[in-house]
This record gives C-alpha cells, structure tokens and sequence, in this order.
C-alpha cells in the first residue's frame, strides 16, 4: 500500500527487550520447521516479524504490506542473521511512526528489502565459517569421546554447544542490531543517505547476480554451423550470454507473466529432456 496522509493511524506501541526475545524465539524455531526451496527462511522471517509488527502498525493495510514484504526469499546464518532481525525491527519502527505523525517515511519497503537481501550473504560467508567450521567442530570433538565412553554428558554437551548456543547468538545480535539500527536508520532519515543506501545495494546486487549467472550457469548447445560451433561463435562475441539468455527467459516468466516457479522448474526440465533427445545440448 502507498504512503498516505489521509489514511488514520494509530501511534505504535513501544517493544521490549522481550518482545526482541519473542520474535528471535518464534524465528529460529520456526525456521527448523517451515524451510522451503523457494522462500526459504522467508516464512519463519515474516511469522516472526509479526509478533512486532502488529505493534508497530495498526492500520490493517500497513501491516499486510509489511508481513507482505517480509514473505521474500530469505537465506543466511540465522544465529548471526539475528542483527537483520534486529535492524529490520529498527527500520520498521521507526517507519511506523514516520507514517502515524506524517503520513510518509523516507524508509521505504524498498529500502528495509535492500538492507535485509544485501547483509544476508556477508553473515552467511562469516556465520557459517565460525559456526560450522569452528564452533561445532570443537563441540563434537569434545563430545564425541564422552559419548564413546559412555558418559551422559555427551548428550547435554553437544546441546549446549550446537543447539542452544545458536538461540543464545540469535537473541545477542538481535539486540545489538535493533539498538545500534535505531542510530543508523536516524542518520538515514535525517540525510540523503537512504537513496544512496538503496543504490549502492542495488548496484551490488546486480554485480553479484551477474557473477553467479556467469559461474554457474552452464547453456551448451551442440549445434554447429559448418565446421563452426554456435556456442563458441556466440561465447567469441558475448562471452557468457549463453547462460545470461535462459536466467532474463526465467525472470521474465517469473516476473512478468506470473508464472509459478514449480511450473517454471518442470518446464526446463522437460526442455531439457527434448533437447538432450534432438542432440542439441553439448
């Protein structure tokens, strides 16, 4: 729903340390049980957003567009993904009270989706090399013996450091993302940095996109032209179209047309069936 100033608002309630505890709770249980391939943790995400968000907007169509934008694909380190809880809680806040004494915010939807999807791929790379590699390695390597020599505190051990310890991480980096968010989202109202934020994210996410296409998708087609491949031709003149060509075809199908993505993903399997039978794929 668009900013409105005709629109009656209510002030939104003021949250607590428990209500962080709640939501970051209510997250990382729910992402043991409602992960999916398309969204994700965007489901636990948006559950767990809910809790907080009904206190922030109590205009019906605010809170559906804010549960709405929370829906989106979500994946990272959940325990040092706290601090994106955290900060979107502070974005959130602080919007909800932009539109009750204004009616607008300069801390748009499409501003709290950048800093959400931009910080997600920096604390996965540093959450899963700490937690995983580190932390459960020593945990198990301690645990293991006790276990093998029959001692019961193997058990409460490996919970401690693999289970539990996730919950604590959660709750810490939320708080310090919802305390040390509400200093940077006033920077960002009280200056031209929010647009610059929502650029610069922007830019990043096309870089990034670009690069995964290039190193991931593989389109090899077997056709040839005489003597000539029509891969290595096409390759010779736009190194890397190839595989760019079938992700614009998906997105256009995705976002333009609105077609499911279960559909999208049987359609290029039965693609690739067809094709692979005519010898066409190399």
């Amino acid at each position: 729903m668009s900013e409105n100033n005709n629109i009656e608002r209510k002030a939104p309630d003021k949250i607590t340390k428990f209500d962080l505890f709640m939501e970051q709770l209510i997250f990382m249980d729910g992402i043991a049980h409602t992960q999916g391939n398309t969204r994700k943790g965007g489901l636990s995400f948006s559950s767990a957003m809910g809790y907080i968000l009904h206190k922030f907007y109590k205009n019906k169509d605010d809170l559906a567009e804010a549960l709405t934008r929370h829906m989106d694909f979500y994946m990272t380190d959940y325990a040092w993904g706290g601090c994106i809880n955290g900060l979107i809680i502070s974005m959130e806040e602080q919007r909800a009270n932009d539109l009750y004494e204004n009616g607008e915010s300069t801390i748009s939807p499409d501003l709290i989706r950048a800093v959400k999807t931009g910080l997600m791929g920096p604390l996965a790379g540093f959450g899963d090399t700490i937690v995983q590699t580190v932390f459960w390695v020593i945990t198990i390597g301690y645990a293991q013996p006790l276990a093998m020599a029959g001692n019961f505190l193997a058990v409460p051990i490996s919970w401690l450091g693999i289970g539990f310890s996730r919950y604590l991480l959660s709750w810490l980096t939320c708080f310090s993302g919802y305390y040390s968010g509400r200093e940077a989202v006033s920077k960002l109202t009280s200056s031209k940095l929010a647009q610059k934020v929502l650029t610069v994210s922007a830019v990043v996410a096309m870089c990034i996109m670009g690069a995964l296409t290039a190193g991931n998708v593989n389109f090899v087609t077997a056709v040839t032209i005489g003597k000539q491949s029509l891969h290595e031709l096409v390759d010779s003149l736009l190194p890397g179209i190839s595989g760019l060509a079938p992700v614009f075809i998906i997105y256009y199908l995705f976002k333009k047309k609105k077609i499911h993505i279960a559909k999208i993903m049987i359609g290029i399997i039965v693609i690739c069936i067809i094709l692979g039978i005519l010898g066409l794929f190399g």
